[in-house]
């Protein structure tokens, strides 16, 4: 039990200490244990969206497994993808995964099909004359709760195909992280945005409530870097990811 109770007091002023570090709301650590590391960052979210979610809010979601702990339960949420997409594993998730979780909390969702890459005039005229590309934008414009992931810079270019001289202009700028088709470096800053509809790492400031989810310590820098984006947000990471964050951002050990 003592040993327990060390161990636990130590997570806490880890998340503490990283909340302070990334100016964010607040860390969730969670164990690594080997494969079930993705259930347990899941569990952890879910029980934070339980916590968030009030009948009827919009609730925009990216790629990731984070909805399968997750109880069925009335809230009747409007559940959108946080980005359109299609033919790319990660958008195409985010359509899915919107369906599951619109199931488990009786609510009901939006599907938006709509590839990366696209010009702005090209968006512009997909919002003014297909009603409803409209609808669904004006929808996600109006998240109440987003729930997304991060991912490493280039392994994200190689999943969306990104071209080669984009490609340079992430490995020249020192791409680390990647989060709603942004691209950023260990600061927070943004090197590469891919058009789309949806969310971007800007509008995090206007969402009332925000959780991201990553685990793995090769996804440490990539995690810092999108947080230092946001500047906002509950993060919810295991302790591996969590160790090597510490490292980076040289917290002393506990």
């Amino acid at each position: 039990m003592r040993n327990f109770l060390n161990e636990l007091d130590r997570i806490n002023e880890l998340e503490h200490r990283l909340t302070e570090a990334l100016h964010i709301d607040r860390v969730i650590i969670t164990p690594t244990e080997g494969t079930l590391m993705v259930k347990k960052l899941g569990f952890a979210a879910a029980k934070l969206l339980q916590e968030l979610l009030e009948p009827d809010s919009v609730v925009a979601i990216s790629g990731g497994s984070t909805t399968e702990e997750m109880p069925v339960l009335p809230f009747n949420p409007i559940v959108v993808p946080a980005r359109g997409g299609v033919g790319e594993v990660v958008e195409y998730q985010a359509n899915v995964i919107a369906s599951v979780l619109a199931e488990r909390l009786r609510g009901t969702y939006k599907m938006l099909h709509l590839p990366d890459g696209l010009s702005q005039d090209s968006l512009h005229m997909l919002m003014t004359c297909e009603p409803q590309i409209k609808e669904i934008g004006d929808l996600i414009s109006r998240t109440d709760v987003l729930l997304f992931g991060i991912g490493t810079a280039m392994r994200m270019a190689d999943q969306r195909h990104i071209a080669d001289d984009v490609r340079k202009q992430l490995v020249d700028n020192h791409a680390v992280g990647e989060a709603l088709g942004q691209y950023c470096d260990i600061d927070g800053k943004l090197i590469y945005s891919t058009n789309n509809i949806g969310l971007s790492l800007p509008d995090v400031a206007k969402i009332p409530n925000v959780i991201a989810v990553a685990g793995g310590q090769d996804k440490s820098s990539a995690i810092i870097g999108v947080m230092r984006a946001c500047q906002k947000g509950i993060l919810i990471i295991d302790e591996q990811a969590a160790e090597g964050m510490r490292q980076l951002l040289q917290i002393s050990a506990l």
